[in-house]
């Protein structure tokens, strides 16, 4: 005997619902068309919104940026300010450098320049003395030329002066250069035209016969011996202690310009009227007429 189902054990199963336009099509039996269009693509969303539209972030707030911009705006200006200093520091750098090979430069050419003057003035002080010496051999001729035609028109030769070794040997030399001039002599007309007696003819006889012909061989040692330079610290000291005594101003003044020259020789010509100046003050024997002198300073004498 087979059982009867029961009907409330499993409901009826009914007829499926149609979930879309072509089952109800299907469903009502109407055709389905193929033309019907598919379904819009969705719009992406705007950047910051989630699904729902509402903004992903909180909004900025209106009083300044937020503390990592702060931070970021505070990084650069730091940045800013290392690589200003590293350019200042670059750029100081090079100028010095730049300054340097530049004074560098300067001091060389400025050396080059000292040495050229210093060439030039050393040729030039060559051409001046070969020019000085030219000028005084054509002198020197030029006088021998002139005292041999003056003898010619005169007739008659000058005498010459004569030294006895008491007066000044210079003195006397002057006198001699300037006869032998205008008599025109040679050298061996000078040595045999000197004239020496008493002291100095007797120191002649030291002399050897083979020196006497060379004039200046002779002068040599007549100078040495009667000659003014192993008096100079006599003429030194009598015009340290000049004094006035009875001479005139005038007298004096000639007197102390004597010495001077004497004791002075190869001094040069300020210095010695300097000295010789102070020298004649000194000597005044009156003290008010000296101190009035003074106060003038006087660089040389009248």
């Amino acid at each position: 005997m087979n059982p009867m189902k029961d009907d409330t054990s499993s409901p009826a199963v009914g007829p499926a619902v149609p979930t879309t336009q072509g089952s109800l099509a299907e469903a009502a039996g109407a055709p389905v068309s193929s033309n019907i269009p598919p379904p819009a693509p969705r719009q992406p969303l705007p950047s910051g919104f989630d699904v729902q539209g509402a903004p992903s972030h909180p909004p900025q707030s209106s009083t300044g940026p937020s503390l990592p911009m702060a931070n970021c705006l505070q990084a650069l200006a730091s940045q800013g300010e290392a690589d200003r200093r590293a350019l200042m520091q670059d750029f100081e750098t090079r100028f010095a450098t730049r300054l340097l090979s530049l004074e560098t430069a300067l001091a060389q050419r400025t050396s080059t320049a000292d040495d050229v003057v210093a060439d030039l003035a050393a040729r030039v002080s060559v051409i001046e003395a070969q020019s000085n010496r030219q000028q005084r051999v054509s002198t020197s001729v030029e006088q021998n030329n002139i005292g041999r035609a003056q003898s010619r028109f005169f007739g008659a030769h000058l005498p010459p002066p004569t030294f006895d070794g008491t007066t000044s040997w210079a003195a006397f030399l002057v006198q001699f250069e300037s006869v032998a001039t205008l008599n025109g002599w040679t050298v061996q007309d000078k040595a045999h035209a000197v004239q020496l007696r008493d002291a100095a003819a007797e120191y002649l006889e030291y002399i050897p016969q083979g020196i006497r012909s060379n004039y200046e061989a002779l002068v040599s040692p007549i100078e040495s011996r009667f000659g003014d330079r192993h008096l100079l610290q006599l003429y030194l000291t009598q015009l340290k202690h000049v004094r006035q005594g009875r001479r005139y101003l005038q007298e004096l003044a000639a007197h102390v310009d004597s010495l001077s020259r004497k004791a002075l020789s190869g001094c040069p010509t300020a210095t010695m009227d300097l000295i010789a100046a102070n020298a004649c003050v000194d000597a005044i024997n009156n003290r008010n007429v000296q101190r009035f002198v003074r106060l003038a300073r006087p660089i040389d004498l009248p």
